[in-house]
């Protein structure tokens, strides 16, 4: 580390020096003609040291093992591979402002090289680490003769404090060590941190408010170690049946030790064997009153909550749950928007209002490569989206793929089975399930419409019930057509490679069995998850999304519906269910037919008609469109309602005096989290709610409306 002037021509340092002087004192001036001093509410301390909720910067870094250190380092090691680019800011002829990249800058130079012995990534993995443990970070500037940034080293924060100034705030920093002490001027530190809400001007790492849960753990690993360093032992007792000779004194303490020899875990010559036992004594095993075993659980939910603290989605530290290329590119997006994203927006930050605009100008910014990868998932989504609603055509999809090549067939619109015309020769099966409520009611047997009720807000009037039923309709209307086509249209595909599949596989016995297992191989439910994906469940979540922001809209007056991702993941898990369910009832029917044929005799093309005839049941499709678009409007209405954080209870409705006997439960009010009861005892979160027995969920046309608290009537 030098600390002398570089050798250049007198001339040129004076100019330089001069030049550089006059364009920093400028700018300082201009900045403070625009300012005044600031409220300090430290200014009776030396230092910032040692105030805020969290342990001494010594113990953080210290004491910091396990799970913690585990997190820190992952997102220590995810920041070091990232690039800090300089960029410049200009007008544009518009009045705006644009950035664009200076990648032969000095200053990049300094951050890509920022001394002989720390490399940028070092540079960045010490600050992540600190950042996360401490709060704080700290980079030392180090300048030649003229005063111009050449090097930038790391200091130690458990070593620096920042010492606070009556009108500056913080006027400088205060190294200590073991050699004393010395203050740095705050123009040659660069000071990474996150405020702690308690004080303001010190800070607050991931660590200090879990401090709590971090001892537990460490107090849950010493028993585990002293456990199995110091006994390792069964805990056992020796229960005396009547009669039985207790050792005593000499006695007993010898065959203590002679058991701890035979048996001890570890280091027992007779483990692992049956152990001998005096006569008319049996053995009591303690592990049902509390052991080792018993901090697992413990010690995983102390995990969880210190990664959660960290931001590290567990897939990143190796907890896999669901081990697939999808969940670890989901648990990478998560992670790097979410988390690493935010400390990089504060790395940057520092270095631009620290280092770049004091040294360099007020145009030029620090910001890093862009490192969040697109979330793949919706892209392909909204390509799905567009392409069905005919809004762009396959080349210009492969367009902003990359620029892949244009196809020959690429710029015709994409054709779905709503644009093929009906055929009478498809109406094949009857009705899966029992129509058990009929077509929907009309005129004036609905309740509704012989109400007076005369709603007294805007709110009220839109959760009249008979409003309600009306958008309940439209969204039907609306909504059951395009379901029933897109699962013809999956339904399609599936045929061609089921009866495909049996022309390669035809049982070789009659038995029922036979067929149950040739029906797995020819359709298995997983195999069509990502088809339904892609075609059916855009569709699904569509409604609930549209009823949750609806409702949500009309509840509060707090802007629009705030998709978030515990939403999505609501919205998508019932989509994912639904698929299975279907496909599994899809597989049930192919294994009757299969086992009809087999029975009878049939040739492989004759039982080849009867699975045909499954995936044209059109009769089944529009039931399962009607249930399920009912069933998607319902969720999104319960999730409007949850969100809203106003909604106290909820009512059912029941559409009209027609619908079975158990949904005649009109006028039942619970609590938002608590579930209806209905006729025939079962309960349900709402109507069309997936926990129903299918007696009580196919076709139902029942409602719920929010209860607002008192003077809703």
């Amino acid at each position: 580390m030098s600390e002398g002037a570089l050798l250049l021509p007198h001339s040129l340092i004076d100019e330089l020096a001069e030049e550089r002087a006059l364009k920093i004192a400028r700018e300082r001036r201009l900045a403070r003609d625009h300012a005044g001093p600031p409220i300090v509410y430290q200014s009776n301390a030396v230092t910032l040291g040692g105030l805020g909720r969290q342990p001494a910067k010594t113990a953080l870094l210290e004491e910091n093992v396990g799970w913690s250190a585990i997190a820190g380092t992952a997102k220590a090691s995810r920041i070091m591979s990232l690039d800090p680019q300089i960029r410049g800011m200009r007008r544009t002829e518009q009045g705006g402002v644009e950035s664009f990249d200076l990648p032969e800058h000095e200053a990049k130079n300094l951050l890509d090289h920022p001394g002989d012995i720390f490399s940028r990534a070092m540079l960045l993995w010490l600050t992540s680490f600190h950042l996360d443990q401490i709060g704080e970070a700290y980079w030392q500037i180090l300048r030649d003769g003229i005063g111009i940034p050449r090097e930038l080293w790391p200091m130690p924060p458990q070593h620096v404090e920042p010492i606070p100034h009556p009108e500056m705030v913080i006027s400088g920093y205060r190294v200590i060590s073991s050699q004393g002490s010395r203050d740095i001027p705050r123009e040659d530190v660069i000071r990474f941190w996150k405020p702690d809400p308690e004080t303001l001007f010190s800070s607050v790492g991931s660590l200090g408010p879990q401090r709590s849960e971090w001892d537990a753990d460490r107090f849950r690993i010493e028993t585990i170690r002293t456990h199995f360093s110091e006994g390792a032992i069964p805990r056992t007792a020796l229960k005396a049946e009547s009669g039985a000779m207790l050792p005593m004194g000499d006695e007993r303490d010898a065959f203590n030790a002679d058991w701890m020899q035979r048996y001890h875990q570890r280091k027992g010559r007779d483990r692992g064997v049956p152990a001998f036992l005096p006569p008319g004594f049996d053995v009591v095993h303690l592990d049902q009153y509390g052991g080792v075993n018993d901090t697992l659980e413990w010690g995983e939910k102390v995990a969880e909550q210190i990664l959660a603290a960290y931001g590290v989605p567990g897939a990143i530290v190796g907890m896999m749950v669901d081990v697939n290329r999808a969940a670890a590119e989901t648990a990478r997006w998560t992670f790097d928007q979410f988390t690493i994203q935010p400390i990089t927006k504060l790395i940057s930050m520092a270095i631009t209002d620290q280092l770049l605009r004091p040294n360099f100008g007020q145009d030029v910014i620090c910001e890093f490569a862009p490192f969040v990868s697109p979330d793949k998932d919706f892209d392909q989504r909204q390509e799905f989206q567009d392409l069905a609603t005919k809004v762009r055509v396959i080349n210009e999809v492969r367009a902003d793929r990359d620029g892949l090549e244009p196809v020959e067939w690429g710029n015709e619109p994409v054709g779905s089975i709503a644009d093929s015309p009906y055929r009478p020769d498809e109406e094949f099966g009857e009705e899966s399930a029992a129509d058990l409520d009929g077509p929907r009611a009309s005129g004036d047997s609905s309740p509704f419409n012989k109400s007076d009720r005369e709603p007294q807000t805007r709110a009220l009037d839109f959760f009249d019930p008979r409003s309600v039923e009306k958008r309940m309709v439209a969204v039907e209307k609306k909504n059951v057509s395009k379901m029933t086509r897109a699962l013809g249209g999956v339904w399609e595909v599936q045929r061609k490679e089921t009866i495909a599949r049996l022309h390669r596989m035809m049982p070789g016995s009659s038995s029922g069995e036979a067929s149950r297992v040739v029906a797995e191989q020819i359709f298995n439910p997983d195999d069509w998850a990502d088809l339904y994906k892609a075609r059916v469940q855009p569709l699904l979540e569509s409604i609930a999304t549209d009823a949750a922001a609806i409702n949500y809209s009309a509840l509060t007056e707090a802007g629009a519906f705030n998709f978030t991702p515990l939403v999505a993941q609501q919205i998508a898990s019932q989509a994912t269910l639904f698929q299975f369910q279907v496909s599994t009832a899809t597989q049930k029917f192919i294994a009757r037919e299969l086992g009809a044929g087999v029975a009878g005799g049939e040739s492989v093309d004759q039982i080849a008609k009867r699975i045909d005839g499954v995936f044209k049941d059109r009769k089944r499709a529009r039931t399962i469109a009607r249930t399920e678009v009912g069933k998607s409007n319902q969720q999104g209405t319960l999730i409007g309602y949850q969100t809203s954080g106003v909604v106290e209870s909820k009512r059912w409705n029941s559409s009209d005096v027609g619908v079975r006997p158990s949904h005649q439960i009109d006028g039942q009010e619970v609590r938002l989290n608590e579930m209806f009861t209905l006729g025939d005892g079962e309960q349900a979160n709402a109507p069309l709610d997936p926990a129903l027995s299918a007696k009580n969920l196919i076709n139902c046309r029942c409602f719920m409306t929010p209860v607002l608290g008192e003077g809703d009537e």
